[in-house]
This record gives structure tokens, sequence and C-alpha cells, in this order.
């Protein structure tokens, strides 16, 4: 083999190798797309699913859901696919790599044995104990200065409980298909949930003590029916889930172990939403449903770039670690940075320049007010300022846990929750909810450029020049989409006058937007531009 590869041309071997890299990036781009589409499925129903929450709920009634939802919800980041699929699927790799299917099921039914009943423990306490975690979360005037308000946050909060264990669960079998690089129908899923809660949303309130009820109780239906439906591709991969009690072997004990940083990492992200929470608490009434449905329409873009990318990322840089590939490992992490790149950006100046547009078109209607339009756009504004760094933040933690450097983003966030508990206890008096959006947003962006600046002294070969010209040409295309915005003003003058005409405005709009970034990218000579129209033109004319 030696004689072989000293005796291949240079020429051919760097040949094989950009090859090798352009199959690898095609590859990467194009999971995190079909993942992106399974996610888009759910994000537009979600978003759907938050526009009847809103008409149907008054800002009372979201506030006190939106905080009992907001328990098993980050439970379900530390332990389901945040820091558990980060521990998980380095491991899980390398058993079907290295020690065969047998071994590799084996492996996984320990695991999911464990999280079973950890899981059920974890939710029969939070609904014995949901009054002792609410109680000191929301002790604030927006809560105790409205009769019942908290009474019925607990109560939604014992109903939503059990959602955790489901949600886990359904984490623990995407993160096997994804895995298997099956990337689209796990993403999709989520679906369920958001159907659920549209149409118990809908029904009479008149069925129930609390209004909030119904929401409650459309949880556990979504979550339910969101783990079950991938229970069949699980099947047919030969992985289905099953109780086995032997926890033997350094694999089992390597998720866990690796799980500790991971959930401390997550965990204190995760705290950070929980302190604007209760600083939220301290303001008016509705500060945190105006917080809520902020975060949701950054999730959008977040969720398509970030967690669709870094999510099909981290099982290829898990398989590149596990083969040594270095170079392989580098290409794969810079096409991730210059991709989100290319996405986040117009993303963030979309939400920024748009945000009561968006706003006052999605949800002025029913018993969501003006005033509840106007407070949520100036979060929305702050948000999206942050995009950027949420999104390169999600890519750099997937590079270090697939390299196993689990205690480093730990640190960081740690830093980060510091930093925020600092900033915005010095700027909510003076700015309110943009003081607790900002605070948020600058401690994320710190963050994400420590992290940058380490994997670059890990890896000095990083071609950060070419980064840094794909940036330049991604912010002026950008700047020729916001100038494109000035049409929303010369269609509003014929369309506006209708809830109908409100929506085509911001169609059009952001159609024209989409359509200037893309041909002013490609003049540029920005190579995800042709990436994205390639692989999405195959997909269209695979359908017809």
């Amino acid at each position: 083999m030696q004689v072989t590869k000293a005796c291949t041309p240079f020429k051919l071997q760097n040949r094989g190798a950009i090859v090798n890299q352009a199959k690898h990036q095609k590859s990467l781009i194009k999971s995190a797309l079909a993942m992106a589409l399974g996610t888009f499925s759910s994000r537009i129903a979600g978003l759907v699913r938050d526009v009847v929450v809103s008409s149907q709920f008054l800002v009372t009634v979201t506030d006190s859901w939106f905080v009992a939802f907001r328990i098993p919800n980050m439970l379900r980041r530390i332990f389901g696919e945040g820091a558990f699929s980060a521990s998980f699927i380095p491991e899980f790799v390398d058993k079907i790599e290295n020690a065969g299917e047998d071994e590799a099921k084996r492996f996984s039914w320990s695991i999911f044995t464990i999280l079973f009943i950890t899981l059920m423990t974890l939710s029969i306490l939070g609904i014995l104990f949901s009054a002792q975690i609410i109680h000191p979360l929301v002790d604030g005037k927006g809560f105790t200065e409205i009769p019942g308000k908290i009474e019925a946050t607990i109560r939604y909060s014992k109903i939503m409980f059990f959602f955790l264990f489901f949600v886990c669960i359904y984490a623990f079998f995407m993160a096997q298909l994804n895995t298997f690089k099956q990337f689209f129908w796990p993403a999709f899923t989520p679906i369920f949930l958001n159907l659920s809660l549209i149409t118990f949303a809908l029904m009479p309130k008149t069925w129930v003590s609390y209004p909030g009820d119904l929401l409650s109780y459309a949880v556990l239906v979504g979550g339910f029916l969101q783990m079950a439906f991938l229970l069949p591709p699980l099947y047919k991969a030969g992985y289905f889930p099953k109780l086995y009690f032997s926890f033997k072997g350094q694999a089992v004990k390597n998720v866990f172990k690796n799980m500790i940083p991971g959930i401390i990492t997550i965990g204190i992200l995760q705290f950070t939403n929980i302190i604007n929470v209760k600083f939220a608490a301290g303001l008016e009434n509705g500060s945190n449903s105006w917080i809520y449905y902020a975060d949701r329409l950054l999730e959008l873009p977040l969720s398509l770039i970030s967690v669709s990318l870094g999510t099909a990322l981290l099982p290829s840089l898990a398989e590149a670690v596990s083969k040594m590939h270095w170079t392989q490992f580098r290409h794969q992490f810079v096409q991730s940075i210059k991709f989100s790149l290319y996405l986040s950006i117009p993303s963030a100046a979309t939400l920024f320049f748009l945000s009561q547009e968006i706003i006052s078109t999605l949800f002025l209607r029913g018993k969501f007010s003006a005033y509840d339009m106007t407070q949520t756009s100036y979060v929305l504004e702050v948000y999206a300022l942050a995009l950027v760094a949420y999104t390169l933040l999600k890519i750099v933690n997937a590079a270090f846990y697939s390299l196993r450097y689990y205690w480093l983003p730990t640190l960081i966030s740690l830093l980060i929750l510091c930093l925020h508990i600092g900033l915005v206890s010095i700027t909510i008096d003076q700015f309110g909810l943009k003081g607790i959006a900002a605070s948020t947003a600058i401690s994320s962006a710190i963050g994400m450029c420590i992290l940058l600046v380490v994997f670059y002294v890990k890896f000095p070969a990083t071609p950060v020049k070419d980064i840094f010209i794909s940036l330049v040409k991604i912010s002026v295309s950008t700047l020729m989409m916001v100038l494109s915005f000035s049409v929303y003003p010369i269609l509003g003058n014929v369309l506006l006058g209708s809830e109908v005409g409100r929506v085509v405005c911001l169609v059009i709009t952001l159609v024209i937007a989409a359509s200037m970034y893309i041909f002013s990218s490609k003049l540029l000579g920005l190579h995800e531009a042709d990436e994205l129209l390639k692989i999405l033109k195959r997909r269209v004319s695979k359908k017809t």
C-alpha cells in the first residue's frame, strides 16, 4: 500500500481529494436541506399555531401557558436533542463502524432503557412539584397582581409535564435516524404537535375549567403522536426500541459521562431563558407572551439554518473524526460556516427591517392588539441582530462535540450566562423588554467569537480569508436585498386595505427580496447560491 501511494502522482492525489471534498460538501448540504425541508413544514405549522393561539386567547392566558410550557420544553432541550444527541451520536457511529450491527443494537437498547426509566421518573416528579417550580419563577407583578394567574400556570404545568417523556424519547429516535442519514421525517414529525395545538385551540372554551387547559391537553396528544410516528422507520432500519437491562460496556458509560458537560452547557443556555421569564414576569402583563412570539419568529430561520445544518453536520464530523480524516473535517466545518452565513445574514436583515410588517400581518387580529404587535416587534428587532451569532454557535458547538471536547462549550456557556445576568440587571430598568433581548444577544455574540478563535487555534490551517471574502459578498448581496424592501410601501398603497391585502403585500415583498438576494449573490460568484439552486431544482424535478 505504501508503494502504491508513493507512486501515485501528486496531481492525481490532489484531484481525488478535491472530488471527495466536493462529494462530502454536496452530501452535507443535501442532508441539511432535507432536514430543513422537514423542519420548514413543521415550523410553518408552528407559525399557523401561534397565529391561531394569539387570536383565540388573551395575553393573560398565554402568559401563564407559555411559562408552564417552557419548563418541560427546557428539560427537553437539555435531555433530548441537545446534550444527549451530542454525546450519543459519536458513540453510536463508532459502534456501527467498528463493532458491528448487533453490538450497535444492544448499545441502543441499553441507552433507551436508561432514558425510559429516567424520563418517567423526572416527569412524575415534575407533576408532583409543579407548584414549587412555578412560584419562584413568576413572583413579579405581571403575575402576582392578576388574580388566579399563578394558579393557572401551576395547573397547566401539571397537565403538560409528561410531554417531557414523549419528546425526549422522540429525540432519541431522531438521533438514531439522523445517524442513518435520515433527516426529513424526524424533522417533519413535530408538525403533529402543532396540528394538535391548532385543533384544540379552536375548540369551545366552555368545555374546560381553564381556557389554557385545551392547549395543555393538546401538548400531550401532539407529543405522543410526534414520538410514535418515528417507530415505523426505526422498525424498518432494524432498531425498534426495547427494554434491555444490560448496561455494561464503556460506550454506555461514555454517553452519560459525556452528557454531563453537555447537560451543563445546554442547561446554562436554557437557564438564560428562565432568567428572561423571571425578569419579564416583573414587567407588565403580556411581557412573556411578547417574548415568546418574537422568539418563535426567530426560531423559524434559526431552526432552518443552524439546527438543520448543525444536526446534519454532527454525524458527518463524527465520522470524519472516527476515520481521522482531518482535511475532510476542516472542509466540512468551513463550508457549514459559509452556508450558515449565506442564509442567516439576509434572514436577520429581513426580521429587523420588516419586524412590524411581519408581526402585524401574522398576529394583528382577534385578541392580539396593536399594542401587543408593537411590543413584540421591539423584541424581534433586537433578537434579529443576534441571529448570526446563534447560528454560528450551533455549528461551532457541533464541531467541538464531534471532537469530544465537551467541557469547552460548557465553560463558554457559563460565561454567556454570567454576562447575560450582569447585562440584563443593568439594562432592564431603562429598556424593559428590549434590555432582556439585548443582553441575550450581546452575551451570545461574545461567546460565539471566543469559540471561533479557539477553533482557529486548534486548526490554524482553516481558510479564514476564504470565509471573510464570502462574508463581504454576502453583506453586499444583503444590502441589495434590503434596498428592495422599499417596494412594500409602494404595494401597500394598493393592497393594505384588507387582511388578505397585507398578506399579499408581504409575500410579494419577500419574493422580490429573495430573488434580489439570490441574483446578487450569483453575480458576486457565491458558490452557496449555485449549490442551493441545484439541490432545489433536483427536488422539484423529482416531484414532477
